[in-house]
């Protein structure tokens, strides 16, 4: 889908500007204001005031101006309007309400100045000059997303009830000098299969597991925490790690209900409310997960920053998997410096139960805030990959510079040449991830103690209310559940898929003397998805009607020489489309009007 997507979007770059592509009119664009409404202000106040917000960047709105006459249309809007976006349990304000209420609207007015589209070294360096308290970090996030996502773009799904208690902790902590980390007193949200060992539910999204609480926090949930981090709460996904049903939509589950994008049209997933919410500045980092692309893609179609690391170097404990062997967890921001900060944070310690973590091991303890170099890009040597073999070096180069992104690469002292891959041996990775699903969430729920503790007990949950449970039906788990290959043939399945994956890419790197590979959003989510290599996608601005990432992808163990790209590359920008939204409704906001 995502590729057929990327080769409509090249056709239409290619008939629009010709064989060789100059830099992107929008690349020059400038913005008067950001049209957000404003539930603590007048019509006639803008954002220009705000420091953190790029004056520059273009808004969606100037790219369908640009390409009106231009380019034609590509594909209709799916519609997902007959999709419930009423989740399973509504998401819980009332911790809240008396804090948020004692907010004044001048003090919510500076707020909404100072976070809005800051990354997380400015929220520390606003903390550290006591201009900002997590305490109000916290309710200002809470009170946006009651504002602009209930009933509207629908990414969260849970709000731990003991956050501000736990913003609380973090204020004295810094009062104290008792930094714990570089997330210190910073709002995180997860995505639904990520375990807390608190109050909060882990449900892949499905209503079939709304009331299962885990044992414990997922080993990266106890980094976050030790780290300084406030869970703030869980965000939406495509049920099941989008292995519930041929049909489902992207971002719809039976617990969440259908998340929506800010832009319209198809946030994609499975981790599209970790991407929604930090699109929509609900909060400055969420973690997602990803098999196939299901960070990289949602990152790309919700204009933000998001990392596939090195699989093994995030533990995958006690997180409901989709494919053990190739399931990796990742952060997602709207900058490179937030990824930055978080994967600082993941790769501190290594967790040694994880049998995967000793392929990252070279990463250990690194630093990746020291990679973020605007020169980081100097005598790099990067290699384009086509999205259609049929493409001459021409077309590739104008498919990859419909926004300015080749000069902009080269501008920045890299060496840009297009590469021609032979063509990977697809494994058999439908099969692998069919077969490994079973075994994993059946050791996730009995590890656990849940019921239903197996996964044919939530197939004939769902089937006992298929409204409720499954209105969009469940072949793929019956498809899993019914895996005739023993876990030593599915592990060799997997293990030369891994094998095949790793020598293409190394193969196609060594031959071309390359540094890096770099694709065009999520075109190359099975390649280093199945060798378990790391990849970044960063903005790289809009085509027509749709956002477009540019994603670095290199050999093992490369994860902070490719955030270092990334930065640099974002230094070129800005890239970042911010989106337009609308409060449901006045009365939501705690501010008068």
């Amino acid at each position: 889908m995502s590729r057929i997507r990327l080769l409509l979007v090249s056709l239409l770059v290619l008939a629009a500007i010709g064989p060789v592509a100059q830099s992107h009119p929008l690349a020059h664009a400038q913005e008067d204001e950001w049209q957000e409404e404003d539930p603590y202000s007048s019509e006639e106040e803008t954002y220009d005031e705000d420091p953190y917000y790029y004056e520059d960047a273009p808004t969606y709105d100037d790219a369908l101006e640009v390409h009106e006459e231009t380019e034609p249309e590509i594909t209709e809007t799916p519609d997902l309007s007959w999709l419930p976006d009423t989740t399973y349990r509504p998401v819980d304000f009332s911790p809240f309400e008396q804090a948020l209420a004692e907010i004044s609207p001048e003090r919510m007015r500076e707020l909404q100045g100072m976070i809005v589209e800051a990354n997380i070294p400015q929220l520390q360096q606003l903390m550290d000059d006591h201009k900002l308290t997590s305490q109000e970090l916290v309710l200002f996030y809470i009170d946006r997303i009651r504002t602009y996502d209930v009933g509207q773009l629908n990414a969260v799904t849970q709000i731990n009830p003991d956050a501000l208690y736990l913003a609380h902790l973090r204020d004295i902590q810094r009062t104290n000098g008792e930094i714990k980390g570089p997330l210190q007193g910073i709002p995180v949200l997860l995505k639904e299969n990520i375990a807390t060992g608190d109050t909060m539910v882990t449900t892949a999204g499905a209503a079939a597991l709304a009331d299962a609480t885990a044992a414990d926090d997922a080993y990266l949930v106890q980094q976050l925490r030790d780290a300084g981090a406030v869970i703030l709460g869980k965000v939406n996904m495509t049920e099941w790690a989008n292995w519930m049903h041929l049909s489902v939509a992207n971002g719809f589950s039976s617990f969440g209900g259908q998340t929506h994008s800010p832009f319209g049209g198809d946030p994609s997933g499975s981790s599209t409310g970790s991407a929604v919410a930090v699109t929509a500045n609900f909060v400055p980092l969420a973690i997602g997960t990803e098999t196939i692309g299901s960070i990289i893609s949602p990152s790309t179609y919700a204009s933000v920053v998001g990392m596939h690391p090195t699989t093994g170097l995030i533990s995958s404990d006690n997180i409901i998997p989709l494919s053990p062997d190739f399931d990796t967890a990742g952060p997602i921001g709207k900058s490179v410096e937030d990824v930055a900060v978080a994967m600082t944070v993941f790769a501190g310690t290594l967790d040694i139960a994880d049998t995967r973590s000793s392929r990252a091991t070279p990463v250990a303890g690194m630093d990746f805030m020291a990679a973020l170099d605007p020169n980081a890009l100097h005598g790099v040597r990067l290699g384009l990959i086509p999205i259609d073999d049929a493409y001459t070096d021409e077309d590739v180069i104008a498919s990859f510079n419909s926004t300015g992104a080749v000069d902009a690469l080269i501008a920045a002292g890299a060496d840009v040449v297009v590469v021609r891959p032979t063509g990977m041996p697809e494994p058999d990775w439908w099969q692998i991830i069919a077969c490994e699903m079973r075994d994993g969430i059946n050791a996730y729920l009995q590890e656990n103690q849940i019921e239903p503790s197996t996964l044919a007990e939530i197939i004939a949950l769902n089937e006992s209310d298929p409204a409720v449970y499954m209105p969009l039906g469940q072949d793929r788990l019956i498809e899993a559940d019914g895996c005739q290959l023993s876990a030593e043939e599915a592990e060799t399945l997997a293990r030369d898929a891994e094998t095949t994956a790793q020598t293409y890419i190394d193969d196609l790197l060594e031959s071309n003397d390359l540094d890096a590979l770099v694709a065009l959003d999520d075109s190359w989510s099975l390649e280093y998805g199945m060798a378990g290599y790391p990849a970044i996608t960063v903005q790289r601005g809009i085509v027509g009607d749709w956002l477009t990432n540019l994603t670095f992808i290199g050999p093992s163990c490369s994860d902070v020489v490719l955030v270092g790209y990334a930065y640099a590359f974002q230094q070129t920008g800005p890239y970042r489309q911010v989106p337009t939204l609308t409060a449901q409704d006045s009365s939501a906001s705690p501010i008068p009007e």
